[in-house]
């Protein structure tokens, strides 16, 4: 976002007065031309709004007395503090009221006659100030009470070397006497008419002088500041500036001119037959002694980067490489902005996620117990089945014939078999067992057959009465096995 201020000048075309302030409408400025800065105000629908921001704000004045003595202000006395940051040395004198825009015939600063729409504004100067009172009077009746509006611009764009302002707020109007300024505007807004006024005393002192009596609690060095500036301002610039080229004719043979003066910084600029092209110049520092001449430093050559003509374009070139960043730096911002709100979500999305899974750790610490419970029985149940197996299986085995209950728990083998309930190796050793008893009585009946004697069966006929072929094979088998 671009955040520039810049100054422009006006007329005062109408005064009144009251008991405790002057009232004062100027002619601020016209829109839809260029001024004598380069400056367009476009006249649109956003125009009435943003005069509006100059309702309200102050009226600012710096109060000076020129060569003759006299009461007047002078401009919007910028300079440079030990920061760098541009300052505006001058005082609150009243506050704007009303503001209106209409069209009005006006002498444009290229001297063409046209009928545009003019930002009006209605002020008060308070009448606490006497000698801005006196200052106001006296540049009114001249018709040379000028004043300059400062606009602090957001948004602007160049075409043509004209920069044309399109988004901006009025931050104050600071009045300005003619020895010291011209406005931008030209003669356009120019004062029209001003109330009967009483005779007013002609007070040759600064407005600080009229603001020390609101300011008694100050310590004594703010007082002996300000009597300072009460002293250095009876030399007037253009007292100084002739004093400077005094001096620089003691310092040049030849011909010289001033070509940059910088009163805030006291140094001056001087192009000379010692300057050998259009960006080299001399530059001197100056002081004022006790009598009040000026005394010049010795000169230093500075060479600019750019020539003086070409700046303007350097600046606007510059400055829409500034607007070009800050376009690129929005964007930025955006997307950043957009990845911040992703990254929230987020954070929100894994804040509940931690939420529940603290929830649902909660309610499982609760359960816990009776998992614990129902395993318990689940493992309970499942040894008492175990048991019964293992119980059952040594039953049957047992029944078998071929291994008996002592034989298995004096065998780590079988013991093994039946805690595995391993049942297809104890029905081998079972079905061993059995095959080897089976061979056993085959050579048992063998041997028999052998070495026995045969008998022959014989029946007694006559000891039975009831003798019949059954009964005779019956004793037969009986016999064989």
């Amino acid at each position: 976002m671009i955040d520039k201020k810049i100054c422009l000048y006006n007329n005062v075309i109408e005064i009144a007065e009251y008991k405790n302030y002057l009232e004062l409408v100027s002619r601020i400025c016209y829109y839809n031309d260029n001024n004598a800065n380069g400056v367009i105000l476009p006249f649109d629908e956003n125009s009435k709004a943003l005069a509006e921001t100059l309702v309200n704000m102050p009226v600012q004045a710096k109060y000076r007395t020129n060569s003759d003595g006299e009461p007047t202000f002078g401009s919007h006395e910028m300079y440079k503090d030990n920061k760098g940051n541009i300052t505006f040395n001058t005082s609150s004198i009243g506050v704007h009221t009303e503001v209106w825009i209409e069209e009005s015939e006006i002498q444009t600063v290229n001297n063409e006659i046209k009928t545009l729409p003019c930002l009006y504004a209605r002020y008060r100067i308070w009448k606490r100030y006497e000698n801005v009172v006196a200052a106001v009077q006296r540049l009114f009746s001249l018709n040379k009470l000028y004043s300059s509006w400062e606009i602090s611009v957001s948004e602007y764009e160049f075409k043509g070397g004209i920069k044309i302002l399109k988004d901006y707020v009025f931050e104050a109007n600071t009045l300005l006497g003619y020895e010291y300024a011209m406005p931008s505007y030209g003669t356009s807004a120019t004062a029209v008419s001003i109330a009967e006024q009483e005779d007013e005393c002609m007070i040759a002192e600064a407005l600080s002088k009229d603001l020390i009596g609101f300011e008694k609690e100050r310590n004594e060095k703010n007082m002996n500041d300000e009597n300072e500036k009460i002293i250095s301002e009876k030399v007037t610039v253009w007292d100084i500036l002739n004093k400077i080229e005094r001096a620089c004719r003691e310092k040049f043979d030849g011909w010289f001119y001033v070509a940059y003066y910088f009163p805030e910084d006291k140094e001056i600029w001087v192009k000379s037959e010692r300057t050998k092209n259009d960006l080299d110049y001399i530059r001197f520092t100056y002081s004022i002694d006790e009598s009040d001449n000026v005394v010049l430093s010795e000169g230093v050559k500075v060479t600019l980067t750019v020539s003086p003509k070409e700046i303007n374009n350097l600046i606007a070139e510059y400055e829409n490489k500034i607007a070009e960043k800050d376009k690129v730096l929005a964007e930025k911002d955006a997307i950043i902005s957009e990845q911040e709100s992703t990254l929230n979500d987020k954070n929100t999305a894994l804040t509940s996620a931690s939420i529940e899974a603290a929830s649902l750790k909660e309610e499982i610490e609760q359960l816990k117990p009776y998992k614990e419970q129902a395993e318990a029985a689940e493992n309970k149940k499942r040894e008492a089945e175990l048991v019964k197996q293992k119980s059952e299986l040594t039953a049957e085995i047992v029944s078998s014939g071929f291994i008996t209950e002592k034989e298995i728990s004096e065998s780590e083998e079988l013991k093994g078999y039946v805690e595995n309930l391993d049942r297809k190796s104890l029905n081998a050793i079972v079905g061993e067992r059995y095959a080897a008893s089976l061979k056993d009585k085959k050579e048992t009946a063998a041997k028999k057959d052998i070495d026995s004697t045969v008998e022959v069966g014989s029946v007694n006929l006559s000891n039975s009465t009831d003798v019949d072929a059954k009964s005779i094979m019956k004793n037969y088998f009986n016999f064989r096995l």
